[in-house]
């Protein structure tokens, strides 16, 4: 859940600017944005968030979670005899945790390993970074901590064909039943540290970031 504001504050024309679902450059590569809908502005949005991008910001992500994890009515997913669960205000707490938790930063040590400025090659030169950016900016945001800034997330927020091997076979708006958002990379070497025996993927299928790889299909 680290740094979720982050990608949040990413503006949506950074994101649709990246997309490329026809491969008109030829690259290979063509990531496509999900339009989703924005319960409180009763309209579509772009999707940034959920394995799917099936949510358009931390709020109704929030929300959604409370709702149909916890079974938590909301002001954004109300108990149908319009009693809610929890107030506004909780919610907009519990928003504002998901949008400020941090990122570690990379030690210098690990910046100046030969074995890590080796995998950052092998990494490049496979094109892993056509899809996991990176590099991106942030425009502005409610938090201003988090507003114009660049930052290394290692995703460009788009769904991509990953091959029938992952395939759920569940469409969600306008992805596929074998499409997902390329998940971002950063800190994700510290996930067995916080958590031992922790696996990969969305399904917990690998339990080690090279099985992950290997599990890569479709266009990747």
């Amino acid at each position: 859940m680290i740094d979720l504001g982050l990608l949040e504050a990413i503006e949506d024309k950074t994101i649709m600017g990246l997309a490329d679902p026809e491969d008109k450059n030829g690259d290979r590569i063509s990531g496509k944005v999900n339009m989703v809908w924005d319960v409180e502005k009763q309209a579509l949005s772009l999707g940034k968030f959920g394995l799917k991008a099936n949510q358009p910001n931390l709020r109704q992500q929030t929300a959604a979670v409370y709702f149909n994890d916890m079974s938590v009515s909301n002001t954004v997913f109300p108990d149908p005899t319009g009693k809610n669960d929890i107030t506004n205000t909780k919610l907009v707490s519990g928003t504002f945790y998901t949008q400020s938790l941090t990122v570690p930063a990379r030690s210098i040590a690990m910046i100046n390993n030969p074995v890590v400025q080796t995998g950052d090659r092998l990494f490049r030169n496979a094109d892993c970074a056509s899809c996991h950016i990176q590099t991106l900016e942030t425009g502005k945001h409610e938090l201003a901590a988090i507003s114009n800034q660049t930052i290394h997330p290692y995703t460009d927020m788009l769904l991509h064909d990953m091959g029938t091997g992952l395939a759920d076979n569940r469409p969600d708006f306008l992805a596929t039943g074998t499409e997902w958002r390329t998940s971002p990379l950063w800190a994700i070497g510290l996930t067995q540290t916080v958590l031992p025996y922790s696996s990969f993927l969305h399904d917990g299928r690998a339990r080690t970031l090279e099985e992950a790889i290997f599990w890569h299909g479709g266009e990747a």
